[in-house]
């Protein structure tokens, strides 16, 4: 629909008013279909009443209710366009049924017995097989015109409208499983069905997501829509091809207690609810790692939702209308028609700190940031992960030179010993940067995960090192991390009187249980939920000051 444009400021609005791209991530039973069921609807959702929002939302804000009431205001003179859902099953599903009208009517895929033969009778019996197979053929061509892009368009709808039957009888681990093999294939070679000793292929990497974008400029041009939902993201370099391509894209992070997930999980065993998770976090059905190409173009929810622009939290109350999701969507909404119209929350400009300083580590594997602040909303330490002054960064040391020079002040006296160095002259990369705690492990051929090993200190340490050098008390103080605080560090916030944690990404250690919930009190420990990342600028930043937007929101001559 488009926009009326009465005045400058309507000009100025106009190209953000009339585009935007919302994509989803969130492990399964998440709640990622909830939010696309919200955004697709005609109804424009209702604002939730400030006294429907826990607290947690409200931290420190002692304008609260002046704050929702603005919201409020701008909700009410929100145009609402209902979002159109693509999902990224129904494009994978609209390629299978395409690949094997042209190539697999005769080919035995025995693997998938059941659901191969659903589809070959539905292509059977199909009036127009043409129509399924056009959305395939057109990933292959450089460019559609306006009617390749009808028929690409018309093609995608009308697959979409068998994807029920093609699962009709069958098991939802098994119609899971299928759709995430075929997709990690598409990734990989290209097609659903690889010949047996198919090589993989980089270029074929972005296939998914480009398939996903060409339904959705067809959108644009044929049916004139301008907003959309992707239901969901798994794949995180799929997450980057959008983020670079689009500027008016985000990212929504869905998180739900795991408790909650499994509940949603009513129809299907402990067996294949662990397959599920293993998958969606880059492992394989046995809880191995992946290893190889396979890791660029598996699932991995964990990394896309590192990318994610906003996190929202799926919380469980009495409530079936999900008042914490309608108000982060509505403040998405309002904040991307109109940049810097609401300020930030308070955990939201603490986050935003911890994801920047965390930049500054030259550790290989992850990077984390931390950032300590006293009851009275000073910071009093900042922290990443890193090694102790003095040290220098895996980043920015090589096996290579290891070998040749051996510089005690840049390696450690273990690192030149005849035991590490026997090892690491068999890294063929041993011209790059390498990370000791993997090595370490190889070369003294220890088992398990030597934590103890690491040459950094966690970002949480050297944030709490900062706060004690400076003198200050921390006891009621909130500590933000951009990692889940591990056992280590929980211990060491217990000690320190730390009464709240908050944090985006998951850690695999149990530090909530054991620590942080024991003894004569709790440290309050919950997800991140708000706006961080790039879109802190591109939601936060106005696209001039507010006293010029009210001058010049009159009617245009």
């Amino acid at each position: 629909m488009e926009s009326k444009i009465n005045t400058y400021a309507d000009a100025i609005f106009h190209v953000k008013r009339n585009f935007m791209i919302i994509g989803l991530t969130g492990l399964t039973g998440s709640g990622c279909s909830t939010v696309s069921r919200i955004l697709t609807s005609n109804q424009k959702p209702s604002l939730p009443g400030y006294n429907e929002i826990k607290q947690s939302c409200w931290t420190g804000k002692e304008n609260a209710k002046r704050r929702h009431l603005r919201l409020k205001s701008i909700w009410h003179d929100f145009t609402w366009n209902p979002f159109v859902c693509i999902e990224v099953s129904k494009v994978i599903f609209a390629l299978i049924v395409g690949w094997i009208s042209e190539n697999g009517m005769q080919k035995n895929i025995t693997e998938y017995g059941s659901i191969i033969n659903n589809v070959k009778d539905i292509i059977k019996s199909c009036d127009d097989r043409n129509k399924l197979i056009e959305f395939y053929t057109a990933q292959q061509l450089d460019k559609l015109d306006e009617k390749g892009k009808e028929r690409l368009l018309e093609s995608y709808k009308y697959c979409c409208n068998f994807f029920d039957e093609a699962f009709n009888n069958i098991v939802a681990i098994d119609k899971i499983s299928f759709l995430q093999d075929c997709g990690d294939n598409i990734r990989m070679f290209g097609v659903p069905f690889p010949e047996d000793g198919s090589e993989s292929n980089p270029k074929f990497l972005f296939t998914l997501p480009e398939a996903v974008s060409s339904v959705f400029k067809s959108y644009r041009l044929i049916d004139k829509s301008s907003f959309f939902v992707i239901d969901s993201f798994r794949n995180p370099f799929e997450v980057e091809y959008f983020k670079h391509r689009y500027s008016e894209f985000y990212l929504l992070s869905v998180g739900r207690d795991k408790e909650s997930r499994i509940k949603s999980f009513s129809a299907l065993t402990r067996d294949s609810i662990n397959t599920i998770y293993n998958r969606e976090n880059g492992m394989r059905i046995d809880g191995e790692k992946i290893a190889g190409n396979r890791k660029l173009t598996s699932l991995n929810i964990p990394e896309c939702e590192k990318k994610a622009d906003y996190y929202l939290f799926n919380q469980d109350d009495d409530s079936t209308d999900r008042p914490h999701i309608r108000y982060g969507l509505i403040r998405l909404l309002s904040l991307q028609r109109t940049p810097g119209c609401l300020a930030p929350e308070l955990d939201e400009r603490f986050m935003q700190l911890a994801m920047s300083v965390r930049q500054n580590s030259g550790c290989l594997s992850r990077k984390v940031g931390a950032v300590i602040v006293g009851k009275n909303g000073d910071i009093y330490g900042l922290g990443w992960n890193d090694v102790p002054r003095g040290q220098m960064p895996c980043s920015l040391r090589t096996g290579k030179e290891l070998i040749k020079k051996k510089d005690e002040k840049i390696f450690s006296k273990y690192e030149r010993s005849e035991e590490f160095l026997k090892h690491i002259k068999l890294v063929p990369s041993s011209d790059k940067p390498f990370c000791f705690k993997d090595h370490y492990q190889k070369a003294a051929k220890k088992t398990g995960k030597p934590n103890e090993f690491t040459r950094s200190l966690h970002a949480e340490e050297n944030a709490f090192f900062q706060a004690v050098r400076r003198m200050h008390d921390l006891s009621g103080s909130i500590l933000y991390t951009t990692d889940r605080t591990c056992n280590l560090c929980a211990k060491k916030a217990y000690q320190l009187g730390i009464s709240r944690i908050v944090y985006i990404e998951d850690y695999t250690d149990d530090a909530v249980n054991q620590t942080l919930i024991s003894g004569a009190r709790d440290i309050c420990n919950e997800k991140f939920v708000g706006i961080v990342g790039s879109a802190y600028f591109r939601l936060f930043a106005p696209l001039f000051p507010e006293k010029d937007l009210i001058e010049y929101n009159l009617p245009s001559n």
